[in-house]
């Protein structure tokens, strides 16, 4: 998890939709309010794909990729360090990203079977005949490729040889 303290962090960000402001940095935590795509909100802490935030008299959590971090953070030690970072110091262009991977723990604890998507997912497949004639028509070429032996098992000598 990241986790930043409060002056590496923007003081000053805006929404770019409504988003759900939550009691906890977790999906599933109750919702404290909906602010509108038009609110300014003051970040506090980031903790992976979360950011707490001060809303008026509300304080809570909310997805770090609904925030903005524009015109509303000139001035910042953010936004000066990307602008210096990124040769945009003084153009009003700064872009702050976020990249978040995979699932967290969080996601896989509160997931629940749906018949529906895994109906919906098994739509999108389709026959292998289908697929190569499709590669063909594409100019792709068939390649096999072979299973990785399973080392995790090997002496050390042997790891060291495979790879």
């Amino acid at each position: 998890m990241i986790s930043a303290p409060l002056p590496l962090l923007a003081k000053e960000a805006s929404l770019g939709k409504p988003s759900r402001l939550y009691t906890e940095p977790f999906k599933d935590a109750a919702v404290i309010a909906t602010l509108s795509a038009t609110s300014t909100v003051k970040v506090l802490e980031r903790k992976g794909g979360w950011s707490r935030i001060q809303h008026q008299q509300s304080e809570g959590w909310i997805r770090t990729l609904d925030l903005r971090f524009g015109k509303s953070a000139e001035g910042s030690v953010v936004a000066d360090t990307f602008g210096l970072a990124t040769g945009r110091a003084g153009s009003g262009n700064v872009v702050a990203t976020t990249g978040i991977r995979g699932l967290d723990e969080e996601d896989l604890k509160s997931a629940n079977f749906s018949a529906e998507q895994i109906s919906l997912a098994e739509s999108y497949r389709i026959d292998a005949s289908v697929a190569e004639s499709a590669a063909a028509r594409a100019g792709l070429q068939s390649t096999t490729v072979e299973y990785f032996e399973d080392i995790t098992n090997a002496t050390p000598a042997a790891r060291r040889h495979d790879r």
